[in-house]
């Protein structure tokens, strides 16, 4: 595949990437507003005070395309803090990893030149439009048995920053240059929030005596088996439909906001349960949920990959339950690639949250922010919002094969990153794992960890950013 300057470096892209690093070193966006900025073949100049002199130049390369094949084979170089860092970011941000360059290994990132000028010695601007894009997934065919692109092929999990937010850690180092610049200048607050979210993959619906069989020959889970045979006979819920309730008690308790995705996928295949949203039984717990001021999504069915036809029939199916409303979700089985972005927006859906990797934790676009992505297909930016997801339960049990000692270990290290940046920490949660051990003792452990954290208010951050201005001097 052919990245071709007009395709990965149009004017609008660059404007996008300074637009994000800006919001990442805490601008706000009444800020990005008024800024001027100059793009010339070798460098993008902006000035965060138009009326005076002091600039950033940015250096960054957009006079000849490049093969995507070999972009990706250069080692990723590291630059240093302008200034040092506060206490708390030395070990967490021991340096600033910018991937796509030939491997420089010498001082800082950004650097005064005089009195009003800084200048960014490192391809920032391409690393970040580049990694929230995904550009590294293109034309790389290095996929599963499901069709999902391997973490193990990213730039990031092969040269070992997979899990740091390396775009949200620019927007330290810029936002230390911008005071530098601007002596007055004070960035936004830091604040982790935390999003939790649970995909309902099976709610006992249709009925499967091997099912029920499983939650005492294979989890050995005596209390779910007994529960989910009574309920054949009409007394209680099934199991895994009553681990939904359970799974919503555990967030009160913790004063966390839970998400909950159904399912809509209503024929029973090889990978979907193939329960009925509309079915009573579940259409009376997703509307409790709702009255209790829970969100409802939607986890589009294993087939809704690359199917915009049945992805939009299933909306249709879970909107006839959930009502009209703004909704977000989730794709089953983590099966994405940047298409899935123009397809949820043409669905009407407000925000994705399925960017992560099943088999490893981590950033995988290097950012724990919200953003609206940009699009390399339509060269544009998406009204879709995405909400990386950092840790789902399977990975580091059942693909990393971590104990819940080393597990814990690890999520605290992947929230400390996201408390350090202002970012989002998205935990995924199935309710089916409620009833399967190890899972069952691992996650109100990891909820004490996230208890009473700020939520993420998803619908105040779907409205699209303004971008900078763009100066005349453009060439």
């Amino acid at each position: 595949m052919m990245i071709t300057q007009t395709a990965s470096t149009s004017t609008s892209a660059i404007l996008y990437a300074i637009r994000e690093l800006a919001r990442r070193a805490g601008a706000s966006p009444a800020e990005i507003e008024r800024w001027r900025v100059e793009i010339a073949p070798h460098t993008v100049t902006i000035s965060p005070e138009p009326a005076s002199s002091a600039r950033i130049v940015f250096a960054t390369d957009r006079s000849k395309p490049q093969r995507l094949e070999a972009l990706l084979e250069r080692r990723p170089s590291h630059y240093g803090w302008m200034h040092d860092p506060p206490e708390h970011l030395r070990d967490l941000v021991p340096d600033f990893v910018v991937p796509f360059e030939d491997d420089v290994n010498d001082g800082p990132l950004f650097v005064a030149i005089g009195a009003d000028e800084i200048r960014c010695r490192g391809d920032i601007i391409t690393a970040t439009l580049w990694m929230l894009s995904r550009t590294d997934e293109w034309g790389v065919h290095v996929l599963d048995d499901h069709g999902r692109f391997r973490a193990d092929a990213s730039v990031a999990a092969r040269n070992g920053f997979l899990e740091r937010p390396i775009v949200d850690e620019y927007g330290l180092a810029f936002a230390q240059a911008l005071k530098t610049l601007v002596p007055r200048w004070h960035g936004r607050d830091r604040m982790l929030r935390v999003k939790l979210s649970h995909d309902i993959d099976h709610v006992g619906y249709p009925r499967r005596p091997r099912g029920t069989a499983a939650l005492l020959l294979r989890h050995r889970n005596a209390g779910a088996f007994f529960t989910d045979a009574a309920s054949y006979a009409r007394i209680g819920r099934p199991a895994h439909l009553g681990a939904v309730e359970r799974l919503a008690q555990l967030s009160r308790a913790r004063a966390i906001d839970s998400a909950f995705y159904f399912k809509a996928t209503t024929r029973p295949t090889l990978w979907d349960s193939g329960y009925d949203p509309a079915l009573r039984a579940v259409r009376d717990v997703i509307l409790q949920l709702q009255r209790e001021g829970f969100e409802i999504g939607i986890h589009p069915g294993y087939e809704t990959f690359h199917s915009q036809a049945l992805l939009d029939a299933e909306v249709r199916v879970l909107r006839s339950v959930a009502g009209s409303g703004p909704m977000g979700g989730r794709q089953h089985y983590l099966r994405w690639d940047p298409s899935t972005w123009v397809a949820w927006e043409r669905a009407g859906l407000s925000y994705d949250s399925t960017l992560g990797y099943a088999e490893s934790m981590g950033f995988r676009a290097g950012t724990c922010l919200p953003y609206h992505p940009w699009s390399s297909i339509d060269d544009r930016e998406l009204a879709l919002l995405e909400i990386p997801l950092i840790v789902m339960d399977r990975t580091p049990v059942e693909y990393m094969g971590l104990s819940n000692a080393a597990t814990l270990q690890r999520v605290d290290a992947l929230i400390a990153r996201c408390r350090a940046v202002g970012g989002v920490f998205t935990l995924l949660w199935h309710n089916n794992s409620l009833v399967e051990p190890p899972y069952t003792t691992l996650y109100p452990q990891l909820l004490d960890r996230l208890s009473h954290q700020t939520r993420f208010d998803w619908r105040s951050e779907c409205a699209i950013a303004p971008l900078p201005n763009l100066s005349h001097a453009t060439r």
